[in-house]
């Protein structure tokens, strides 16, 4: 597909070596931020070292929307809070045969659980060839950047499971994607943008449904729901 990275290698060097030094306080991390390890692998790179930070570097989010997802796709996200993009990843009919071998390689290796639906999730399927492309997507990555409110633009992607569906299969599913209690008291999730990429035509039956409800919470109410 043509995508390289354009890092010089001593500047990927210094960048390894920040990383393994920060390592090394792993110890000293969790015990001044314990909340950073609830629930969740620990992380150390939260600090970002102003050696990685260009504080001069702006953009237009509604300029980066409207180019890339189309015409007032800008006051539409604004309006509803959720899009739907087609034909963001077309190019990737090109490696139509590829994707769909890759797919069927790691649906034979799955490890079905009997008594555990699987609900069409590939749960090995993480690291795959065309899991790799969408994460280094510079169209993605931009419409991310541009829908945060915070604007940031170093962003990581990490990898999450695929889904293959069949017809007639079991998917349906509701969830919060927000720890309301840590939202509150840390702020926790304020900036989080999430998206997904379908590589098939969905329909009504067969498709993620996003529900927005907006409404004031109240300390009841949070420790209510959690």
């Amino acid at each position: 597909m043509n995508m390289m990275n354009s890092i010089k290698t001593n500047l990927l060097l210094e960048r390894l070596i920040w990383i393994s030094l920060r390592r090394q306080q792993l110890a000293e991390v969790k015990e001044k931020r314990p909340s950073w390890f609830r629930g969740q692998p620990g992380t150390v790179w939260r600090e970002i070292p102003p050696v990685f930070v260009d504080g001069d570097f702006n953009f237009d989010a509604r300029q980066v929307f409207n180019r890339f997802a189309g015409p007032d796709s800008w006051q539409l996200w604004l309006q509803r809070g959720t899009l739907i993009l087609p034909n963001i990843f077309n190019y990737l009919q090109s490696a139509k045969s590829e994707i769909d071998t890759e797919f069927a390689m790691y649906d034979f290796h799955l490890n079905r659980q009997p008594g555990l639906p699987t609900m069409g999730w590939m749960r090995n399927m993480y690291h795959s060839g065309v899991q790799q492309l969408i994460y280094q997507d510079p169209v993605l990555w931009a419409l991310t950047a541009a829908a945060r409110p915070d604007k940031l633009w170093r962003l990581i992607a990490y990898p999450y499971n695929a889904k293959s569906a069949v017809s007639g299969q079991k998917t349906g599913f509701l969830h919060m994607d927000l720890n309301l209690k840590r939202y509150q008291s840390e702020g926790l999730g304020k900036n989080m943008v999430q998206s997904s990429v379908s590589l098939t035509d969905e329909n009504d039956k067969g498709c993620t449904v996003v529900s927005q409800v907006q409404y004031f919470l109240t300390n009841e109410d949070i420790n209510r729901y959690t």
